[in-house]
Parts: C-alpha cells; structure tokens; sequence
C-alpha cells in the first residue's frame, strides 16, 4: 500500500497534488528523498502520492477504499504537517500530499530520521490495514557554514505587491550597494521554475515580471549574488 500524503500552506490552507504524477507512488521518490533544511530559514516541502485503486490481499486483488496519515513521527520540535483531507485520508486512485513546514534552529543541526503512520482500509473489510513509511529523513545544514546567511546579500529589505497575484507582481528592495542579482524560483517540490536577473542600484529598486507561465500555487525565491552566495528569501503566491 502506499501513501497519499500533501502538502499544505499558511497562505492556501490547501495543499494541490502535483498532476505530473500518474502512477502510484510516493513522490519525490523516497531513493532521492526530501530537500534539506537549513538553521533559521523556513523550510516547506510537499510529499505527493498517488493512491493505488486496488492491491494484493489475502491472495487476491481487491479495490481500496482509502490510506491515510495518523501521525508522523521524528520530526524537529517546531515543525508541523498539514493535508488537504480534513480526514487526513484519500480515496482509492485519488492524488493526496501533505506540507512538511517549519524554521530550524541551530540546535537541530543534524539528520532526522521521519516515520509516517498509515493506515489502509480495503473494500469489505471493515480493520485498518496498519503500516510505516521510514523511507525519509529530514537533514537540516547550518546556513552559516552554507553560506547562506542574509548578511552576505547587500539587500536590506524584500517587498512583493500584490501577494497574491494574478498575473504579474512587483518586488520592492533596498540595495546599500549596486549588485548583480539573480532571483531562483522554486516550486513546492524545491525544483527551479524562473530564474530573474536583478540589476540593482543603491536605495530603493522595483522590478515588475510577467508570471503568467507559472501555475497557481505557491512559489519560494531566493535572491543569488553573482559570486553564488544567497541571500534573501521570500514567498509568491499565484492564485
């Protein structure tokens, strides 16, 4: 059997399933795992799944009703988890996910090994069928042997307007020097979807872009100098 986990956000309350995916499996593949964390930056990940619509019982085939999550188990004190199902379960060939979100400390430096607790109920059979999913772990870097600390970004501030936004947006920040940025978006799944170049000046500078391209969802960018050290990161949400 196999999990039907989402992902959530503080901004949709709602996580979306990812559609590329269309055989059942847990995604990204449990042999790559979740991207990792770093100390005192916000971290939000989605696990998606697509929910078998029958499996092998007793012998024989048979149709499955629904899986879900009932806890997890190993995660940093901070974090939390949130789905799409108020149940926390998903019908038979039905997409779920579940959103991984939390701010690392210092402290949790380290590897976190996860232990999802599921359980499956199969058509005519009124126990649960119940399961663990230890293939994850959590790794959480120090941003600053990383290099990733804000400081090293000669930006002060980050604004975005309109957040959400339909089709374009603007972002408003205050450079004390001129550099040369580029901003990396990244989708839930941590993949780089955008990259915009930023060609600052001192004091305030505003850029407008077109994301008409992006699907509605909620989006992660981070700002890169062109000697490769990042810096600010922010939220975009697209609706």
């Amino acid at each position: 059997m196999l999990l039907a986990a989402i992902v959530s956000s503080k901004i949709l309350s709602q996580c979306i399933p990812d559609t590329t995916y269309i055989r059942p499996g847990i995604y990204p593949d449990t042999s790559i795992g979740i991207p990792p964390a770093y100390a005192t930056y916000m971290y939000e990940v989605v696990i998606t799944a697509v929910i078998p619509e029958d499996t092998l019982f007793l012998g024989s085939r048979v149709p499955v009703d629904s899986i879900g999550v009932t806890k997890v188990i190993g995660l940093p004190e901070g974090f939390t988890t949130a789905t799409d199902s108020p149940s926390g379960f998903w019908k038979g060939g039905e997409r779920g996910c579940m959103l991984i979100t939390g701010t690392p400390t210092h402290q949790q430096v380290g590897e976190h090994q996860l232990n999802f607790k599921l359980a499956g109920y199969i058509a005519s059979w009124a126990l649960p069928v119940n399961f663990d999913l230890t293939s994850y772990s959590l790794i959480i870097y120090d941003s600053v042997l990383h290099g990733i600390a804000d400081r090293e970004v000669p930006v002060s501030s980050v604004k975005v307007f309109p957040n959400p936004f339909a089709e374009k947006y603007t972002i408003e920040l205050y450079a004390t020097t001129p550099v040369l940025l580029d901003m990396c978006v990244f989708d839930l799944n941590n993949r780089v979807v955008a990259i915009k170049q930023l060609n600052t000046g001192i004091g305030i500078n505003h850029f407008t872009f077109n994301c008409s391209d992006l699907k509605p969802g909620l989006y992660f960018c981070r700002l890169i100098s062109n000697d490769g050290i990042a810096g600010k990161a922010f939220k975009i949400l697209r609706y």
